[in-house]
């Protein structure tokens, strides 16, 4: 872990339990600390800061020094996460580097548009984000140097092994391991 001090911006794509709770963001920001997020976690997280950036898909914003593209996220195969909600994934311009967190998404068009993508954190659990197939077409669309799922389960080990087995040749595929130590 690493001392909370050093979170200045604290990215946030929508109001699932698993992703927004004011606990565990207490337990992270400080009184420097701003959040971008979505109005819906806005709200459920109103008692932690009050600096908080509501943002909508489509917008960019400097926050903390830092760029941000607000890019949308949402299922194509399930309900879990439904354009309408305007949840959002993020482009984070550090230095000459890229980085994009696709947020809980399918493989959606919107990713063909994003350039220059150093690193790519796609999320893949198969029905609510993506298969490892769907990872593989957002790799070929987003070209990124570097691709690393997340939000997986051991479960789901066969998406993670087809994505490392079929991304394109100029993607490296990092897998991080979890371990309790």
């Amino acid at each position: 872990a690493w001392p909370s001090e050093l979170l200045n911006l604290l990215l946030n794509t929508h109001p699932h339990g698993d992703h927004c709770q004011s606990a565990a963001v207490q337990a992270l920001v400080h009184s420097g600390t701003e959040i971008i997020t979505v109005q819906e976690c806005a709200d459920q997280l109103s008692s932690v800061t009050n600096t908080i950036v509501v943002v909508d898909p489509g917008e960019i914003v400097e926050v903390s020094g830092v760029e941000v593209q607000v890019v949308p996220a949402y299922n194509l195969a399930s309900d879990a996460h439904l354009k309408s909600s305007g949840w959002v994934g993020f482009v984070v311009q550090l230095d000459d580097a890229r980085f994009y967190h696709s947020g809980d998404t399918s493989h959606i068009p919107a990713m063909s548009t994003l350039e220059n993508i150093d690193v790519a954190f796609v999320t893949v659990r198969e029905t609510y984000m993506m298969s490892g197939a769907e990872a593989v077409q957002a790799a070929e669309a987003i070209g990124p140097q570097v691709i690393i799922p997340v939000h997986w389960q051991n479960a789901e080990r066969s998406h993670i092994d087809h994505l490392v087995a079929s991304a394109p040749d100029t993607t490296d595929v990092r897998v991080l391991e979890y371990t309790s130590d």
